[in-house]
C-alpha cells in the first residue's frame, strides 16, 4: 500500500451503521427534503458532491452520488486517479474515480435496508464544508 493509502486508512473514523429511515432523517436534517440536494464527501479525495451533479453524465445515475465520485464520469482530463500510482493522474483539485465497489472499501455510512441488507454509502458532508 502506498503512503497515500495509508493516509485515507489512517485518518478515517469508523462507518457508522444506521437504518435507512435514520440515513433519510439525517439527509434531511443536513439539506432538506429534497434528496437530489443532499451532499455526500468522497472519502478518497474529499470530492463534495450531490444526485444533482450526476444528471446528464454519460453512464451516471443519481444514486452514485453516495456510492462513486464525481470523477468516475468526467473526461480523463477533468479527473484523477483515486490512488495514483507511477504515471497515474494526480491532480488534486479533480474529483477522483473511487468507487466504493472497488479494492479499498472506505464507506462512510453502512446503512440497513429495508431488504435487511447492509449497504456501504459516503458520509454526508458536512453542514460547514457543503457550504463553501
Amino acid at each position: 500500500m502506498d503512503g497515500g493509502q495509508e493516509a485515507v486508512k489512517r485518518d478515517r473514523e469508523p462507518a457508522k451503521k444506521m437504518s435507512l429511515n435514520a440515513w433519510r432523517e439525517e439527509g434531511e436534517r443536513l439539506f432538506g427534503k429534497d434528496p437530489m440536494a443532499w451532499k455526500f464527501v468522497c472519502p478518497v479525495c474529499g470530492n463534495i458532491q450531490s444526485a444533482a451533479d450526476f444528471q446528464g453524465l454519460d453512464g451516471a445515475s443519481p444514486e452514485d452520488a453516495y456510492y462513486n465520485c464525481l470523477g468516475r464520469f468526467l473526461p480523463t482530463a477533468e479527473s484523477r486517479e483515486a490512488f495514483p500510482g507511477k504515471g497515474g493522474r494526480r491532480n488534486p483539485a479533480r474529483p477522483c474515480n473511487y468507487t466504493l465497489g472497488g479494492l479499498f472499501h472506505l464507506p462512510g455510512a453502512i446503512v440497513a435496508g429495508e431488504d435487511g441488507k447492509e449497504y456501504s454509502v459516503f458520509g454526508f458532508a458536512n453542514e460547514e464544508k457543503s457550504h463553501g
